[in-house]
């Protein structure tokens, strides 16, 4: 199974990424973000509001196993590396509590699939939404109504 991983940046493009989804499905991934993303809608998620204009940059990944075990395997990598170089080195000393703590570390072992999912601007890929038209109260009370006066002129009965 495939886990998805969302970090943006708010504001500036200077400012670091955060997480907003982890470990999502490729289908919790479309309905939590990218349609939200490419209608040009304010993001939702786990009570927090993330306003549409406020993103600078997407970062969408993907990886094998989840966050936890992900960033695991890049921290001991990294443990790995700094402790065979102060092996080699012939006094230098590394110290380092390694990576995998920044949000952005996950591309060490992930794949950046932003681009398969992300082309456009937020706002640019939405079009007409004809699943939100179509279940809109008011429309759905008049075609109601409609059906119900179609079937009651076929009974005769009105």
């Amino acid at each position: 199974m495939a886990y998805f991983h969302v970090l943006v940046k708010l504001g500036a493009a200077s400012s670091p990424y955060e997480k907003v989804l982890t470990d999502v499905s490729e289908s919790e991934l479309r309905h939590a973000f990218v349609t939200k993303y490419k209608n040009g809608s304010d993001i939702l998620i786990d009570g927090r509001l993330i306003k549409i204009s406020d993103i600078s940059s997407v970062l969408i990944v993907r990886t094998k196993e989840c966050d936890e075990i992900t960033r695991q395997r890049i921290n001991s990598d990294s443990l790995d590396k700094i402790s065979k170089m102060n092996s080699e080195s012939d006094g230098i000393v590394f110290i380092s509590a390694g990576s995998g703590y920044d949000p952005e570390d996950i591309l060490e072992l992930g794949e950046n699939v932003t681009s398969e999912y992300i082309t456009e601007p937020p706002g640019s890929g939405g079009g007409i939404n004809w699943g939100e038209i179509a279940n809109h109260p008011w429309v759905i009370t008049i075609l109601g109504g409609l059906v119900l006066a179609a079937i009651l002129a076929l009974l005769g009965i009105g």
